[in-house]
């Protein structure tokens, strides 16, 4: 069995002690991040079968890949741990950009279990804040990676706190 380009954390007290006993039957650790390595290396695994390598994502080649139409639109992936306020801040901050550039706004949850809720509130504090003619789409799926890609590929800003949707963004020349 082999984990593979995976990231840890954070770990609370009851998840650490589950974690250490299903990565000691794990053969191969392959972790992408620095913090993930120490973490696994604390839990006293052998380091013979812990590695740290990429995300498999910054090898990810795009082939001929056509200058996108932008649509004047912001995409917003939110982290659901992020503290309500934290929320609130963000979506003051996308609704003020949207409201000044005219832009609409994409709010997408790339994990529904994990930021599902923090969609929906960043939408209702995005709403609030924007006029009543201005388009706001919530995504609440994110199961068809292509779809993702190309509501950033298309879009004019990509506002993220999910790593992935950062590199996608980097990755089809999006700005962040």
């Amino acid at each position: 069995i082999m984990l593979y380009a995976n990231g840890l954390g954070p770990l609370s007290s009851s998840s650490l002690a589950l974690c250490r006993k299903v990565l000691a039957g794990v053969d191969v650790i392959s972790l992408r991040d620095r913090e993930s390595y120490r973490a696994v290396l604390a839990m006293g695994l052998r380091r013979s079968k812990v590695s740290l390598g990429a995300d498999p994502v910054l090898a990810y080649a795009k082939e001929d890949v056509r200058p996108p139409v932008r649509q004047k639109r912001i995409a917003v992936f939110p982290h659901g741990t992020r503290a309500r306020k934290e929320r609130e801040r963000l979506a003051e901050s996308v609704a003020h950009l949207a409201i000044s550039l005219g832009f609409d706004v994409a709010v997408v949850a790339m994990y529904p279990r994990e930021d599902g809720i923090a969609a929906r509130q960043i939408c209702d504090e995005i709403r609030r804040r924007l006029p009543k003619d201005a388009s706001l789409h919530v995504a609440l799926s994110s199961s068809d990676p292509d779809a993702i890609e190309r509501l950033i590929l298309r879009s004019s800003l990509v506002v993220g706190e999910r790593l992935h949707a950062l590199i996608l963004a980097f990755r089809c020349g999006t700005p962040l």
